[in-house]
């Protein structure tokens, strides 16, 4: 609306009403439904995340222990091979009771590491039983030489393979769920689940041991 700025203003000027009394806000219906809306989404997208990284963490804990179980079973099938390997000794042997003697407390050993379920210990047993085997082997050298002898070395050097395969799998799991637990907002998640972290899979003193090659000056070639 234009003004006319000819027309004389009036004496009394103009003072607007002030209403002063006290007016609480009140949303309406809509945004009442809005609001209530929006409080349902974010607690729906929080409980979503939650359980999406709850759900993470316990298929990585299935994973761990199905790779355990694997490095396991591994050792176990390299146990039935030394078992193997000592009926053949004792077949070589004859009736010698110092090597037959020998070839029976080896193989009472084994017999009892059938329900060991220590991954370590199993592996660290077996190799301190698979060093007494190649000593029996030592005494027969027409058994050492034999095809089979051969095929169960064979055997046991891709067993071997495929149980470090096993380990750096199982290592790599680990690795990959302790890096998750202690990342935010995950470890709120592991706290709230008491996930921890996973041990990883180390070689034993022995294994760590240099190789003693001083056997190899003593040889005629």
């Amino acid at each position: 609306m234009l003004f006319d700025t000819r027309t004389q203003q009036e004496k009394e000027g103009f003072k607007p009403n002030v209403d002063n009394s006290i007016k609480h806000p009140e949303p309406t219906k809509g945004e009442k439904f809005l609001y209530i809306l929006l409080y349902i989404i974010t607690l729906g997208i929080f409980y979503f995340a939650y359980l999406s990284r709850k759900n993470m963490l316990m298929r990585k804990m299935n994973e761990i222990q199905q790779a355990s179980s694997v490095i396991q079973a591994a050792e176990k099938k390299r146990r039935a091979t030394l078992l193997k390997q000592l009926d053949t000794v004792k077949g070589y042997a004859n009736f010698e009771n110092k090597t037959l003697t020998e070839v029976a407390k080896l193989r009472s050993q084994l017999v009892k590491l059938e329900n060991e379920e220590d991954t370590a210990t199993l592996r660290n047993k077996l190799d301190v039983i698979q060093r007494g085997i190649n000593v029996q082997f030592e005494q027969y050298p027409d058994l050492k030489a034999s095809s089979l002898f051969l095929q169960f070395n064979t055997e046991i050097a891709m067993q071997e393979d495929e149980i470090y395969a096993t380990i750096r799998i199982y290592n790599m799991k680990v690795n990959s769920f302790n890096s998750e637990i202690y990342s935010f907002w995950t470890n709120c998640v592991a706290k709230k689940i008491g996930a921890y972290n996973q041990p990883l899979f180390i070689a034993s003193e022995k294994e760590r041991e240099d190789v003693d090659t001083s056997s190899l000056s003593n040889m005629n070639f």
